[in-house]
């Protein structure tokens, strides 16, 4: 039996990780770059986007659905502001990639706006923006992706929109502030993981295909009849508004 109690250096693991996606198949910048994010993740406590999320990410490599190599394509560049097709590469290598373009040109345009489009899943947004922080800048990270349909919108029973996570990160005089949210109550990864362990939830965080409020996690799992996560605010606090355009 394997002991929970056996601990390994954060560089070792990190290696571990990415000799592992290298043999799926992504080339090894990007191999380091999401092994690194993913066990930063999890030493920043964001286990369920962790290393958690690597036997999931190696079946998008192996199955053609995560692009191993290639850089993304510049659609357009106006100095502090840039838009890339990401062609579906690692999201956490996009977007850390993103961030240090973002970097070098802060100099000459004082603020830089990066657009990305079809990335892979981007993991933490915490952890990317910690990138920002420990240089003495403030980052700002929103991320929606159109075909996780798993929330549904206030008053309604089927899931339409991406939990639309948002974060922004600044540094503060002892340590940086951190805040990262999304617009549902819980997480995509942590209602899988739950379901996956056949736990519930503490709390009533999803609702059913009747929209029932419901603490079975394999509501959002089901092929039919799928429930979705509730918005933040849930049934004690409740949602703050809806609109649509």
């Amino acid at each position: 039996m394997t002991d929970p109690t056996i601990r390994r250096p954060p560089g070792d693991l990190a290696a571990f990780a990415a000799a592992l996606f290298a043999a799926a198949g992504l080339d090894e910048g990007k191999a380091e770059a999401v092994g690194r994010l993913l066990v930063r993740t999890d030493m920043m406590g964001r286990r369920t986007h962790g290393l958690a999320q690597a036997g999931a990410y190696l079946d998008q490599v192996e199955r053609g659905l995560m692009e191993g190599a290639g850089e993304p394509e510049t659609l357009r560049d106006t100095g502090g502001t840039v838009v890339w097709d990401g062609g579906y590469r690692p999201g956490l290598w996009l977007v850390e990639r993103a961030l240090h373009l973002g970097f070098e040109r802060l100099p000459r345009h004082g603020t830089v706006t990066v657009a990305i489009r079809r990335s892979h899943h981007i993991g933490s947004l915490a952890t990317l923006a910690k990138e920002a922080t420990d240089r003495g800048y403030l980052a700002i990270l929103a991320s929606s992706g159109p075909h996780t349909k798993i929330v549904a919108p206030f008053g309604g029973k089927a899931p339409l929109f991406s939990p639309n996570p948002f974060a922004i990160g600044f540094p503060a005089t002892e340590a940086p502030v951190l805040v990262d949210i999304s617009a549902s109550i819980t997480t995509v990864s942590m209602t899988r993981e739950k379901a996956a362990a056949g736990a519930l939830f503490d709390h009533p965080w999803l609702l059913d295909h009747e929209g029932r409020p419901t603490r079975d996690p394999a509501v959002a799992e089901r092929a039919e009849q799928r429930g979705s996560l509730m918005l933040l605010g849930g049934e004690e606090a409740g949602h703050k508004g809806f609109a649509s355009p």
